[in-house]
């Protein structure tokens, strides 16, 4: 069985680090980026590959995407 996989969307790189490890430990696969431009591209090419996104407000945004 193929493991969940979960969008991580975080510019602090500690903090992403700390919630791709624990998702990990979890049994999650985490696919972990630092600007709304990179999630974008990942979820446009794969829209159907991630469960779940994990995100807060990153710079750079202009809350449209």
């Amino acid at each position: 069985m193929d493991q969940p996989s979960i969008l991580v969307v975080e510019d602090d790189y500690q903090l992403q680090e700390m919630i791709e490890d624990a998702l990990g430990e979890s049994g999650f696969f985490v696919n972990a980026v630092a600007t709304a431009e990179e999630a974008l591209r990942l979820f446009t090419g794969n829209p159907g590959a991630h469960r779940a996104l994990v995100t807060d407000i990153s710079p750079g945004s202009n809350f449209n995407d």
